[in-house]
């Protein structure tokens, strides 16, 4: 007990401020995560769930009106093809009797063509 009365006490009593504060700041910290933090981030991750029901649900609701493509659709599109293959061959056909309709003429002229020259 004489240890006790003999030590210098003073640096414990000036200490004394900085551990209140420091209990203060530390009691703060707890209340302000639990009561504002906390509530924040599950707030956030609803809305962000709430959000991704939403998109869900528009998808779905598109799906309705989406229709599936069958076998008289797929018909109709081979049709389709099958005739710009026509056209696209017929125009080909006429292009090269054009071509062919030219040279002749040209032979018939007696003139030669060169590309220019740079």
């Amino acid at each position: 007990m004489n240890l006790l009365l003999t030590c210098n006490w003073q640096n414990v009593i000036d200490a004394i401020p900085c551990f209140c504060w420091g209990l203060l700041i530390l009691i703060g910290l707890i209340y302000s995560i639990k009561y504002i933090i906390v509530p924040c981030m599950n707030n956030c991750h609803e809305c962000k769930m709430k959000e991704a029901a939403n998109k869900r649900e528009k998808e779905w609701a598109n799906f309705e009106s989406t229709k599936a493509s069958t076998d008289e659709h797929l018909k109709n599109s081979k049709k389709e093809l099958e005739d710009n293959l026509k056209l696209e061959t017929a125009k080909n056909e006429l292009l090269e009797k054009q071509l062919q309709v030219y040279k002749e003429f040209i032979k018939q002229l007696n003139l030669e063509i060169k590309p220019k020259e740079k």
